[in-house]
């Protein structure tokens, strides 16, 4: 079984399209990451903001219009 694991990884080391496709895949995960605890950081802002938001659309007033 180890054998086979090993066989099939050592395949995969040589396909270009692998090696490719699982760079991109790690770049994108680290950059997602990264823009994640960006935006941890910046939680006390966004839940401030959003609380605005919410107040201003709960004090708004709105007109609907049905066309005939």
């Amino acid at each position: 079984m180890l054998k086979e694991i090993t066989a099939e990884a050592f395949k995969l080391t040589k396909d270009f399209t692998f090696i490719r496709n699982l760079s991109l895949t790690s770049i994108l995960a680290i950059s997602c990451l990264c823009s994640l605890s960006e935006l941890q950081s910046q939680n006390t802002r966004v839940s401030e903001q959003a609380s605005i938001t919410n107040i201003s659309n709960s004090s708004s007033i709105k007109i609907i219009v049905e066309r005939q």
